[in-house]
């Protein structure tokens, strides 16, 4: 992640002497997300590249190289308390929607490796699929955050 500027200096500071908009409070510049686990984004960016692949706007080979050594991290750190999209500032917790997200990347990623014979580690992807897809679902965690209503 970068400023506007191109450096990649991201601490966030408090400025105790402005007052936000409507006397909101602190008022901070920098991004102190810039440091924090989200895993949703995974699973939006490979729905997105799915999407495309179906439609002929095929992934290169060196990009789906790049792609699988991401899937395989989302493996190894799905399961990570995280920061979710929400940018919470007490500390990682379990969210619903990065579970599902996570689903969503892994099972793009499998479909895509399917529909084309790419080179994939799939049973351990779905392994993992599985796994995200039956904690979010069926079974939360005992401390998870729910970002779905529950019925």
């Amino acid at each position: 992640m970068y400023r506007v500027d191109g450096s990649g200096n991201l601490g966030e500071e408090t400025l105790d002497h402005w007052e936000g908009y409507r006397a909101s409070a602190p008022v901070r510049i920098g991004n102190g997300a810039a440091d924090q686990l989200q895993l949703d984004i995974y699973g939006s960016v490979l729905d997105c590249l799915q999407h495309a692949d179906q439609r002929g706007l095929q992934t290169s080979y060196v990009n789906w190289q790049a792609l699988t050594r991401i899937v395989d991290w989302v493996c190894d750190n799905w399961e990570q308390p995280e920061a979710g999209i929400w940018e919470t500032r007490g500390g990682d917790k379990d969210f619903t929607y990065g579970r599902v997200a996570t689903w969503t990347a892994l099972d793009r990623a499998i479909r895509m490796a399917a529909a084309r014979g790419r080179p994939a580690e799939q049973d351990r992807w779905i392994r993992h699929r599985n796994l995200a897809g039956h904690g979010a679902r069926l079974e939360p965690r005992a401390g998870c955050v729910h970002a779905i209503p529950r019925q």
